[in-house]
């Protein structure tokens, strides 16, 4: 069981404040942050798997700090679908296998892990697909099979209910709660708010601060919302 905590963190792109005086305690589980477009939860995300450096603050995975955390694979990234090249001719196979690029294992122990990843996600006989031929939602699955293949503690997830229909993210969640149900530690940005409340374990409402944290029942409040999203409670 793998915990994330940050304190006093803090993103900035020149001039503009990202995330500000952000301090949180992800627990296993999965932890789904919700806000405004620009409200700072690609930042976060991006602060925890690496791509992002915080101009203040601090990261940590399990008790050390995040960077050597990643560098033992415990954190795999998800990014968003549309970080995926459809014309780039690479195959399920290929990219299920860059999961496995920082490994000390075997050839043997790697091509069992990648198989075994491309099979939980329901995705075998497709090996040789190139990305192109698969639909928004297979390709989600096979940036989730990347990650399994890194057999990661934590799993870092950007958007990954955006541009699929609605029976390939609920295929998609029943998938993700298998994994977290083996104990895997789950922090997923998503604008599926309605999902949430049956999803999520735990929801943090951002808008550059955390603004709530806790269950989702009770985080998810009309004032709450209000507030985060500007509706009216």
């Amino acid at each position: 069981m793998t915990t994330i905590t940050t304190q006093g963190l803090r993103v900035t792109y020149g001039e503009v404040v990202a995330l500000d005086d952000i301090s949180l305690t992800v627990e296993p589980g999965l932890t789904v942050l919700v806000g405004v477009n620009g409200s700072g939860k690609s930042s976060l995300l991006g602060a925890i798997s690496g791509s992002v450096r915080p101009s203040a603050g601090t990261v940590m995975v399990d008790g050390q700090p995040a960077s050597q955390a990643r560098a033992r694979g415990a954190v795999a990234y998800v990014p968003q679908l549309d970080v995926i090249d459809r014309d780039f001719p690479v195959t399920v196979h290929t990219v299920v296998e860059m999961g496995r690029y920082a490994s000390r294992a075997s050839r043997v122990e790697d091509r069992a892990a990648i198989a075994q990843a491309i099979d939980r996600v329901g995705l075998s006989g497709l090996e040789r697909r190139q990305i192109g031929e698969l639909s928004g939602g297979q390709r989600r699955r096979v940036l989730l099979a990347r990650a399994l293949a890194q057999q990661a503690e934590v799993l870092i997830l950007d958007e990954p209910d955006a541009g699929i229909d609605s029976g390939a993210r609920q295929t998609f969640y029943a998938l993700l709660r298998s994994f977290i149900d083996e104990g895997r530690t789950v922090l997923m940005a998503t604008h599926d708010l309605a999902s949430v409340p049956d999803l999520a374990d735990h929801a943090v409402v951002l808008h550059q601060r955390v603004i709530a944290s806790g269950k989702p029942r009770d985080v998810l409040t009309p004032e709450v919302l209000a507030q985060a999203f500007g509706m009216k409670p």
